[in-house]
């Protein structure tokens, strides 16, 4: 059986803003769910356990979000990004169709995991609610990334701050395998009710940029 065989006879399907269980037996186990995503915005797929008391698998990890004709999507890894040891995958898809994400034990335990599956808020550039149910963390001097898919989409990252004190955000943006370069910049900074708090404007066509940032 090819692997596109096995995606083909899964039938355990995750329904958009709901969720499905999966049964994880150990080491070396791989639980397929199936999905459609919305093709105009952010999708979030999370594989929850203990951590989160929905389920009873000490640490899921998401192994990757396959196609139809079994391509992995890019950056569709995930193992800790969601609460305690839960997976949690945000992704805007490359087009309509059938997904496919595999779900396996990080620690080698068994155990069930809740797979759900939502729409994260998109917003104007130029202004709006702001996204904060990202599950994207960025933590003081520890790098964290994401990939935008066309242009004028966007990457949101969550971060705590302390009041008064100075920081400096520092983007680089890389290449994709075709060549095509990133230009990323700090567009605008939000509370966590969504409201903006400062604005920035574009630098044009730079593959790296820096914006300093003081919270009052």
């Amino acid at each position: 059986m090819t692997f596109t065989d096995i995606l083909n006879s899964t039938t355990n399907a995750v329904p958009m803003n709901g969720s499905t269980t999966v049964n994880v037996v150990g080491f070396g186990d791989i639980q397929y769910v199936k999905f459609t995503m919305n093709p105009n915005a952010r999708n979030n797929l999370q594989a929850m356990g203990v951590s989160s008391n929905s389920g009873t698998l000490v640490d899921p990890e998401i192994l990757g979000i396959y196609n139809s004709s079994g391509s992995k999507l890019p950056n569709s890894f995930d193992d800790n990004s969601g609460t305690g040891l839960d997976a949690s995958v945000a992704i805007f898809p490359p087009g309509a169709g059938t997904f496919y994400a595999a779900i396996v034990s990080q620690s080698g335990t068994s155990g069930t995991a809740t797979v759900s599956l939502s729409t994260l808020t998109n917003v104007n550039p130029m202004g709006g609610q702001a996204n904060t149910q990202s599950q994207l963390k960025l933590n003081l001097s520890s790098p964290s990334g994401g990939e935008i898919i066309v242009s004028g989409a966007q990457v949101w990252l969550q971060t705590t701050l302390t009041l008064g004190e100075s920081y400096q955000f520092n983007l680089s943006g890389l290449k994709d395998p075709a060549g095509n370069a990133a230009y990323p910049y700090v567009n605008a900074i939000y509370d966590t009710s969504g409201g903006k708090i400062s604005s920035y404007s574009d630098p044009g066509k730079v593959s790296s940029s820096s914006q300093s940032f003081v919270p009052t």
